[in-house]
């Protein structure tokens, strides 16, 4: 992983629930830097997305939800993008790894 924050062994570590919160933070970071104009940030927090969606989709033991996290990946990049191939909102995509973040809570 390049940002340097934490290794493939430690991002390997985490389970599943935990991979997809952290993703969604920075989803949420794209989004909310990208409504505020602020391109820069929102560019970073889209490739920190972007990264950790690739070492979640390397992990091994989430082979079973890669067509899953394939296609949140895809809707991602669709509305951060403007391309609006999918009837989806950036709100509804946020919900999605909010269920992730409660999920993590209550597995800890």
């Amino acid at each position: 992983m390049h940002n340097g924050l934490i290794t493939k062994e430690r991002w390997e570590s985490l389970g599943t629930y935990n991979q997809l919160a952290n993703i969604g933070s920075e989803v949420g970071r794209a989004f909310k830097w990208k409504k505020a104009g602020v391109k820069e940030r929102a560019d970073g927090a889209f490739f920190r997305a972007w990264e950790l969606f690739d070492a979640t989709l390397n992990d091994g033991k989430n082979q079973k939800r890669k067509r899953e996290i394939n296609i949140a990946k895809e809707l991602f990049a669709d509305l951060f993008f403007d391309r609006h191939d999918y009837m989806e909102t950036p709100e509804h995509l946020e919900k999605y790894f909010t269920d992730f973040a409660i999920l993590s809570k209550q597995s800890q």
